[in-house]
């Protein structure tokens, strides 16, 4: 989520791998190219590591995706959906989920 800019990113993927996880970085860094520092807020599920990243891409390419973000984790009995929930998001932007469509 990119508040001032008004961007966003999520995604369901089909598995919990370490490789899909790694893709899902690199998209979320790639239109930034000229950012030395990316916040990412994400849950503390066991492949959200520089493992899946490095173990992917490999050594070089993968700490090089890795090494640019500031990762932040939520609480591990919290939800990232107070973080939605908080100042931070403007209540005039929509999540673009139909598994959040309730929400």
């Amino acid at each position: 989520m990119e508040p001032k800019g008004g961007r966003h990113f999520t995604t369901a993927a089909p598995n919990r791998s370490g490789a899909e996880f790694a893709r899902m970085v690199e998209h979320v860094v790639r239109p930034y190219p000229a950012a030395d520092t990316i916040h990412l807020v994400m849950d503390s599920l066991n492949i959200h590591c520089r493992k899946s990243s490095t173990g992917h891409f490999g050594e070089q390419k993968g700490e090089g995706i890795w090494d640019r973000l500031s990762v932040h984790y939520t609480p591990k009995h919290g939800s990232w959906l107070d973080f939605r929930r908080s100042k931070t998001w403007r209540s005039d932007r929509v999540i673009s989920s139909p598994a959040l469509a309730g929400q």
